[in-house]
């Protein structure tokens, strides 16, 4: 039975659910960090989340929606609740389409150092390839209007005038190499022999990875909220979620394991698959509304190095056997009935 919130246990609960938050967002800082994403961004990005979903609750709740109201639900400064509001009336106000995403995703993430580098780079209209060091010291503060005019800003000698005119790196005193080292991990440039050479991506390509990005993320989307949908007191019937999970295992025998889930979910995705076709097929000329996700997944890992044991409790100790938990009504799946 889910615990109630009361005066005595709100401070216990919060604390609770933001140690499960802050489990669930450690891999998704893994994979900002790996493109970029500094906390900064992501804070940014995450205000116009929070604007949107308590909108979304005030509404549902019959709330009237006033700036105090989101500001005391979402934790929002009143001043980018005034920036959202102004966003949202763009929305409503033409198509929302892919273009119109992407502005509404500006006023809300500012670029990392090294992505203004980059930019600034395109903008300058540089060539492709630079030194990474001046022969002369002497750097002339960039002319940004040279871009608009076509003209070539030639003062711009190297990779470190570059990333000394970007303003961002300048005030917050990062050294071009060390912007160097972010851009080459990110994959923006390459270097060889003190040469700085800019990374063009095929176009096609760079769709094929946004297009896996957002299959993932939509998928990964669905199964947090089949998970939290199950943690409120009134969802009912609960949504499948459940898992198999297990320590003490070789990779041989993870490898084995995996090949039969795989084998196992093609014949599954056969069966619901033709099921879900029949389905969707009737139902759609009756105008029906629902949409639902099915998948399933499998992760393996090296298990985190045991804390060190002091010698003399180490004999009385006995070895931890291998753990086995079956969340599905708290009952194994293995168990005959």
């Amino acid at each position: 039975m889910r615990l109630q919130p009361n005066a005595e246990n709100s401070s216990l609960l919060q604390t609770e659910a933001l140690a499960s938050v802050l489990m669930a967002m450690e891999p998704l800082v893994v994979w900002c960090i790996a493109h970029g994403i500094g906390h900064g961004q992501l804070s940014r990005a995450l205000k116009h989340v929070f604007f949107e979903n308590a909108c979304q609750q005030l509404q549902e709740k019959n709330v009237r929606v006033t700036d105090s109201a989101l500001s005391l639900l979402s934790g929002l400064h009143k001043v980018d609740i005034g920036t959202f509001k102004h966003v949202k009336r763009l929305k409503q106000s033409q198509p929302y389409d892919e273009r119109l995403r992407r502005q509404v995703l500006q006023h809300s993430v500012s670029i990392s150092p090294a992505q203004q580098v980059l930019a600034l780079w395109r903008v300058l209209k540089l060539p492709n390839q630079l030194p990474y060091k001046t022969m002369d010291t002497t750097l002339v503060p960039v002319d940004h209007s040279t871009a608009q005019t076509g003209g070539t800003p030639h003062h711009i000698q190297s990779f470190s005038d570059l990333v000394k005119s970007a303003k961002r790196t300048t005030s917050q005193g990062y050294s071009p190499r060390l912007v160097l080292q972010e851009m080459k991990r990110q994959g923006y440039v390459m270097e060889e022999e003190d040469m700085v050479t800019l990374c063009l991506y095929d176009k096609v390509q760079a769709e094929q990875i946004e297009h896996r990005q957002k299959q993932f993320f939509a998928a990964s989307h669905d199964f947090l909220r089949a998970g939290i949908a199950n943690l409120q007191p009134d969802q009912a019937p609960a949504f499948l979620e459940a898992n198999l999970n297990g320590d003490h295992f070789s990779a041989e025998s993870v490898h084995e394991l995996q090949n039969m889930a795989r084998q196992w979910w093609t014949q599954a995705l056969q069966q619901i698959g033709e099921r879900a076709v029949h389905l969707n097929e009737q139902d759609e000329k009756q105008g029906a509304t629902q949409r639902m996700r099915f998948g399933v997944y499998f992760f393996a890992e090296d298990m985190p190095e045991p804390e060190p044991t002091p010698t003399e409790e180490l004999s009385a100790t006995p070895l931890a056997p291998s753990v086995f938990t079956f969340p599905l009504n708290g009952k194994s799946p293995l168990n005959k009935p």
